[in-house]
């Protein structure tokens, strides 16, 4: 996928509050440590509802910036040391992206 540049700029603040709230999956609030693979799935989920409930012009413009993202956290996992982790997160990221989806185009046939 080819990016354009000035479609990233426009995508930056999300793409920075994402990436900040990355180091914070570290554990769980009852102090119980997470493994790094729970992490990477927690982290997926969380950044493909951040993207997927945000408003978007075109689809185009949310599969651009679905791949930064993807394309931020591999950068992220293999700077960590872990690049066996962004399988892991494409797989959560996908899959929370088509369960919405499929729950968004259910709900809509049921209000209809």
């Amino acid at each position: 996928m080819k990016l354009n540049h000035a479609r990233i700029f426009t995508h930056l603040p999300l793409l920075t509050l994402l990436l900040a709230l990355l180091p914070l999956c570290s554990c769980t609030g009852a102090g119980e440590e997470t493994s790094p693979e729970e992490r990477a799935r927690m982290s997926a989920r969380n950044d493909a509802r951040a993207i997927i409930n945000r408003e978007w012009p075109d689809t185009l413009s949310l599969a651009e910036a679905a791949g930064v993202l993807k394309d931020s956290a591999e950068a992220i996992f293999a700077a960590r040391g872990h690049p066996e982790l962004s399988k892991t997160y494409d797989a959560a990221f996908d899959s929370t992206v088509r369960t919405v989806l499929k729950r968004r185009k259910t709900e809509a046939g049921d209000s209809k």
